[in-house]
């Protein structure tokens, strides 16, 4: 485990430094949604694949993303949501076509953030006010900066029944 912490901090270090950069250039790829869910679902832990409610459309239409970021990017959504929920609740993870993008949302049933917070959220090392966590508060960060550079969108809302949803948007691939 802890290598794994280790690799994906540096993981994010590279990210970060990558998506701070002058000149970013995406390797754009056409990609079906339900393949990126599942290459990412390959790689969680077995304790946290287990915990993950996926609901993808088989009719969606193609993504055009950089493969590796829109992986990276589903990634740190996910093991965001599965700091914050308690061990047994689910994760929810959800595409839908929304107009020209496809909606990704990853929901969890954590104690959520003060709402005063929100805005802060994809804030460059931002860490939730009064939950002891292990992280590097990062990994929001990255996944703003990894939808702006699809020309995407990426926000964050608490849940009524508790717990918070991050919502992306990435474009879909023009016909």
């Amino acid at each position: 485990e802890q290598t794994e912490r280790l690799r994906r901090l540096v993981t994010n270090l590279l990210q970060m430094t990558r998506l701070d950069g002058p000149g970013l250039v995406l390797n754009l790829q056409t990609v079906e949604p339900d393949e990126l869910v599942g290459v990412v679902l390959e790689q969680p832990p077995a304790n946290l694949r287990d915990r993950i409610q996926v609901d993808v459309p088989e009719d969606l239409p193609e993504l055009k993303v950089d493969y590796v970021l829109v992986v990276n990017l589903l990634q740190n959504l996910i093991e965001n949501a599965h700091k914050y929920t308690p061990q047994g609740s689910p994760i929810q993870v959800s595409i839908r076509a929304d107009g020209d993008y496809l909606r990704c949302d990853v929901r969890d049933r954590g104690p959520g953030i003060p709402a005063e917070d929100i805005p802060l959220i994809f804030d460059k090392f931002y860490r939730a006010k009064g939950l002891e966590l292990s992280g590097s508060g990062l990994g929001l960060f990255i996944a703003k900066g990894i939808v702006d550079a699809h020309n995407g969108k990426i926000q964050a809302r608490l849940r009524r029944s508790g717990g918070l949803e991050i919502s992306c948007w990435l474009p879909h691939a023009s016909e």
